[in-house]
Protein backbone atom coordinates (compact mmCIF):
# COMPACT_ATOMS: atom_id res chain seq x y z
CA UNK A 1 0.00 0.00 0.00
CA UNK A 2 2.64 2.50 0.91
CA UNK A 3 4.87 1.54 -2.02
CA UNK A 4 1.99 2.35 -4.07
CA UNK A 5 1.51 5.28 -2.95
CA UNK A 6 4.95 6.16 -3.28
CA UNK A 7 5.23 5.26 -6.86
CA UNK A 8 2.06 6.67 -8.16
CA UNK A 9 3.01 10.15 -6.85
CA UNK A 10 6.53 10.10 -8.67
CA UNK A 11 6.37 12.23 -11.50
CA UNK A 12 8.21 12.99 -14.55
CA UNK A 13 10.25 16.10 -13.67
CA UNK A 14 9.26 19.35 -16.25
CA UNK A 15 11.99 19.72 -18.59
CA UNK A 16 12.30 23.45 -17.45
CA UNK A 17 13.39 22.17 -14.16
CA UNK A 18 16.64 19.67 -15.12
CA UNK A 19 19.17 22.80 -14.92
CA UNK A 20 17.97 24.93 -11.81
CA UNK A 21 21.90 26.55 -11.63
CA UNK A 22 21.78 28.27 -14.96
CA UNK A 23 23.43 25.72 -17.32
CA UNK A 24 26.99 25.68 -15.34
CA UNK A 25 26.22 22.76 -13.25
CA UNK A 26 28.21 19.29 -13.22
CA UNK A 27 26.44 16.42 -14.62
CA UNK A 28 25.20 14.20 -12.02
CA UNK A 29 22.54 11.87 -11.10
CA UNK A 30 21.28 9.82 -7.62
CA UNK A 31 19.32 6.48 -7.49
CA UNK A 32 16.61 5.84 -5.17
CA UNK A 33 16.19 2.70 -4.59
CA UNK A 34 12.67 1.63 -2.59
CA UNK A 35 12.44 -1.98 -1.44
CA UNK A 36 9.46 -4.41 -2.32
CA UNK A 37 7.79 -4.43 1.02
CA UNK A 38 4.45 -3.09 0.71
CA UNK A 39 4.07 -1.73 4.09
CA UNK A 40 7.62 -0.62 4.85
CA UNK A 41 9.26 -0.15 2.19
CA UNK A 42 13.22 1.45 2.62
CA UNK A 43 15.55 3.65 0.71
CA UNK A 44 18.71 2.02 0.00
CA UNK A 45 21.88 4.32 0.90
CA UNK A 46 25.53 3.91 0.35
CA UNK A 47 28.59 4.38 3.51
CA UNK A 48 31.29 6.67 1.32
CA UNK A 49 34.55 5.30 1.75
CA UNK A 50 36.59 6.96 4.92
CA UNK A 51 39.95 7.67 2.18
CA UNK A 52 37.44 9.91 -0.06
CA UNK A 53 38.76 13.82 0.09
CA UNK A 54 35.36 15.05 0.05
CA UNK A 55 32.28 13.79 2.27
CA UNK A 56 34.37 10.67 3.41
CA UNK A 57 32.40 8.50 5.51
CA UNK A 58 29.33 10.29 5.16
CA UNK A 59 25.79 8.21 4.28
CA UNK A 60 24.58 9.19 0.77
CA UNK A 61 22.06 8.16 -1.84
CA UNK A 62 24.46 5.92 -4.40
CA UNK A 63 25.44 8.03 -7.75
CA UNK A 64 27.51 10.86 -8.41
CA UNK A 65 29.40 12.72 -11.28
CA UNK A 66 28.81 11.91 -15.25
Amino acid sequence: MMLKKITDSLKPVPLERLAPCGGECVDAAILILLTREVYDPKIVLTKRAEHLNSHSGEVAFPGGKW
